[in-house]
C-alpha cells in the first residue's frame, strides 16, 4: 500500500464521519495529502540541491492544490480541537535546508505517530504551510520579470 493512500486510511479510520456527508471535503484531503506526499518524493529524492526544473514542477504541483488547502484550512476551524493532546507549530524560514529539514521531520510525524484526528489534520496543515512558504520563496528566485 502507498503512503498517500496509508495516511488517508489513517484520517478516514478516526473521522468520526466527518468526510461522508460532503465528497468535496474527502477530495481535498486525498489532494492535500497527496501534494504533501509528492513533496516528501521530492525533498528525499533531490536533497539540499534539487534542479530548477524539478523545484519548477514541484512548485506548480503545490500551486494545484490551493483550493484544496483551503478546504482544509475551513473545514479545521469548524472542528472541537478540545480533545488535542498536542498542537504543532512551525516559524516560516526562507532557507531551503530549514524546509526540507523541518518538511520530513513534521511528515514522520504525520505517519509513525499515534494522533487525534485533530491533531492529524493540523499536522498536515503545517505541512501545507511548510509547503506554501517553499512555493513563495521560489517565486521568481532568479529575480527576473517576464
Amino acid at each position: 500500500m502507498d503512503k498517500v493512500k496509508s495516511i488517508v486510511e489513517t484520517f478516514l479510520r478516526d473521522d468520526e464521519g466527518l468526510f461522508d456527508d460532503e465528497p468535496k471535503d474527502l477530495d481535498a484531503l486525498r489532494a492535500t495529502i497527496r501534494i504533501a506526499g509528492d513533496f516528501h518524493d521530492f525533498l528525499n529524492k533531490w536533497g539540499d540541491a534539487p534542479p530548477k526544473e524539478e523545484v519548477e514542477y514541484t512548485m506548480g504541483t503545490i500551486r494545484s492544490g490551493i483550493d484544496f488547502f483551503f478546504s482544509m484550512m475551513f473545514l479545521y476551524r469548524i472542528l472541537d480541537t478540545s480533545r488535542a493532546r498536542r498542537t504543532f507549530s512551525w516559524e516560516a524560514t526562507p532557507e531551503f535546508a530549514k524546509i526540507r529539514q523541518s518538511f520530513l521531520s513534521m511528515f514522520d510525524t504525520l505517519v509513525s505517530e499515534d494522533l487525534e484526528l485533530t491533531e492529524r489534520l493540523a499536522c498536515l496543515l503545517i505541512l501545507t504551510k511548510i509547503e506554501l512558504v517553499f512555493l513563495a520563496s521560489n517565486f521568481l528566485a532568479d529575480g527576473q520579470l517576464a
